[in-house]
């Protein structure tokens, strides 16, 4: 496995997987209950271009977070909400170059979502788990909010603090901290020995092969 100097951010997510029709004895329909499962939210910062265009932004941002009275608690709660009020007060929201059109799907191309299907692990966009509805409202909050905390504390705290400060993410929200990729990531994990299905609109093709 290639391991890299930068750190990247895992998080756990339990989530309900759809539940399958099956018939009882009578011949009534009725829904098997599945146990929940874990997925894996990996995210990697950054580049260093994306933060010179957004600059501002992540200042403003990390000075709320960290003056603000914002602990490693309710921080990683409330970064994305934060960047977003920053960057509609400083117009900064619109735009094919605003926080909304640039920013914020930056941040979501480099994560991914690991999930088991058919016994195995499988890695796929975070976009494409969004449109699938693998996350529920409230999870999908709790994610990017958590990962717009990520963003904020890679580009801005120094690199012998960075970790000191994920670690304490890590313990407040039960993420992990890992210089491996997500590929990599994903092949330390336990094999699933059972297959699941999950979200509305799961289209196969959304599962590599």
């Amino acid at each position: 496995m290639k391991i890299n100097r930068q750190l990247n951010i895992v998080i756990p997510v339990e989530v309900e997987p759809e539940e399958p029709e099956v018939k009882d004895d009578d011949g009534k329909v009725v829904k098997e209950k599945k146990d929940a499962v874990v997925l894996y939210v990996h995210a990697e910062p950054i580049r260093k271009e994306t933060f010179e265009a957004f600059f501002d932004i992540f200042g403003k941002a990390f000075t709320q977070i960290y003056m603000g009275g914002y602990s490693l608690t309710s921080g990683p709660r409330l970064a994305k909400l934060i960047i977003t009020q920053i960057a509609k007060n400083t117009n900064r929201w619109d735009g094919p170059m605003g926080v909304e059109k640039a920013l914020f799907p930056e941040i979501r191309r480099l994560t991914n979502v690991i999930m088991p299907v058919d016994g195995r692990w499988n890695v796929i966009p975070f976009e494409d788990a969004i449109k699938s509805e693998l996350l529920s409202e409230d999870d999908l909050s709790e994610v990017e909010n958590a990962l717009c905390f990520f963003t904020v504390a890679s580009v801005m705290n120094k690199k012998t603090e960075l970790r000191l400060i994920l670690d304490g993410m890590s313990f407040a929200w039960g993420s992990l901290v890992s210089s491996l990729n997500c590929t990599d990531f994903a092949a330390t994990l336990k094999t699933s020995t059972e297959g699941a299905s999950f979200g509305k609109k799961m289209p196969l093709s959304f599962i590599p092969s």
